[in-house]
């Protein structure tokens, strides 16, 4: 998956810093991302995951990346659900480190992990379509 390749070489090549100057901080599918929490509003009727860091841009331009990129990744999922757990991977590794590339690598493998899983789940359902057509095939034969 190109898109994959290229992510991965822009977090790691350190580029993602020139690339997401002016980018928007992303507050939507359920997740709010922020540098200051005091700053931000918050509706307490929305069950929203919050990430805060000093890196909310580098880390606001590449859910907005992923999210152009990635939606037949999210089939499985609905888009809070996905979002969630890529920002649940965010602040696992917020709350060990402030390091900006092993906080964007915990959610590009947590984002190659879903990409993993939802294949895994096609294939699954393309074998019991496969068998299902495979089971119907052999009770046609038998009828003949």
């Amino acid at each position: 998956m190109e898109f994959m390749r290229e992510l991965r070489e822009t977090i790691l090549t350190g580029n993602l810093s020139k690339l997401s100057m002016g980018t928007m901080l992303f507050h939507e599918c359920g997740v709010v991302v922020t540098d200051d929490i005091e700053e931000e509003y918050i509706n307490p009727d929305k069950n929203e995951t919050i990430v805060e860091t000093g890196h909310a841009s580098e880390l606001s331009w590449m859910l907005y990346q992923i999210k152009a990129n990635m939606h037949g990744t999210m089939l499985d999922y609905t888009r809070d659900e996905f979002f969630g757990m890529l920002a649940d991977a965010a602040n696992l590794a917020i709350a060990r480190t402030d390091d900006r590339t092993a906080i964007l690598l915990a959610v590009f493998l947590e984002l190659s992990f879903l990409a993993l899983n939802s294949k895994q789940v096609r294939m699954d359902r393309i074998k019991d379509e496969a068998l299902a057509c495979a089971a119907s095939l052999a009770d046609l034969a038998e009828k003949m």
